[in-house]
């Protein structure tokens, strides 16, 4: 599901509609529930890394709390670190590596032809990981407690606002919330749709249209001097502004976490 589309209108308002209603693990059941659907809406399959990475970082964290000793502690980290790249890997490179094999067997002799493995790619696979992982880190290095509840830390990792385009989340600012009753009011409301009309904009207005522009230049197989220099330029631009929301983001985690 997309975000500017139809569908997610419908299901927007149909979540929103009874939401604010519920007591507080309803909430959170509810919550988990739309960003499941959310995810799987198109590939249902998807919530099968997503489900795997929760259930994995919610023991191992649950583990090091309950560990009496550095190693042990260590021991439910590795393990952690180690299914969450694995299945990050596995996605994202193990097509890549097999192409690569069976074209080096084929060249010399040990295969007839070419075998190619295309595995699809779930939407946000990175953003999830590192955020799941991130929790687990803070919960090794004792900055954040460990979670008790599996409802409040899947819909941590789930949380389909930003799950399939970020920001990355730290638990000790987001977990919080899931343990408070929301209730609306008229500002957070007005806040939230004009942030929603905001992000519609960028997204269909500037970011569309500039890719089709982007499109072309990359497209450009020698390209000249200036419109090479120009692409580059865009580059540092681009990875500039992400520093800075990057900056502004922790700035913010620090401050709320002083408070």
């Amino acid at each position: 599901m997309v975000f500017q589309s139809i569908e997610y209108l419908l299901f927007l308002v149909i979540l929103m509609t009874g939401y604010f209603w519920l007591p507080l693990r309803g909430q959170n059941f509810l919550l988990l529930a739309a960003s499941y659907v959310f995810y799987g809406w198109i590939h249902p399959w998807y919530l099968v890394p997503i489900g795997i990475t929760t259930l994995f970082d919610w023991g191992c964290a649950l583990g090091m709390d309950a560990s009496a000793t550095t190693v042990q502690r260590k021991g439910y980290l590795i393990v952690s670190l180690g299914v969450n790249f694995s299945i990050l890997c596995a996605f994202k490179y193990f097509g890549f590596f097999a192409e690569n094999v069976t074209t080096l067997l084929t060249a010399i002799h040990l295969m007839p032809a070419p075998w190619v493995l295309q595995i699809a790619l779930p939407a946000g696979i990175s953003f999830f990981t590192f955020q799941s992982a991130s929790y687990v880190i803070d919960v090794y290095r004792k900055h954040s407690p460990a979670c008790r509840s599996l409802l409040e830390y899947a819909t941590f990792v789930s949380f389909f606002p930003q799950l399939v385009a970020g920001p990355i989340e730290r638990a000790g600012h987001m977990l919080p919330q899931f343990r408070a009753l929301r209730r609306p009011s008229l500002a957070s409301l007005r806040s939230g749709f004009v942030l929603i009309l905001w992000g519609l904009f960028q997204k269909i207005v500037i970011a569309d249209n500039s890719a089709l522009l982007a499109g072309k230049v990359f497209s450009i197989a020698s390209p000249s001097f200036p419109v090479l220099w120009g692409r580059r330029a865009g580059l540092w631009r681009a990875n500039l502004r992400r520093l800075q929301r990057l900056h502004r983001h922790g700035a913010r985690l620090r401050t709320a976490h002083r408070h």
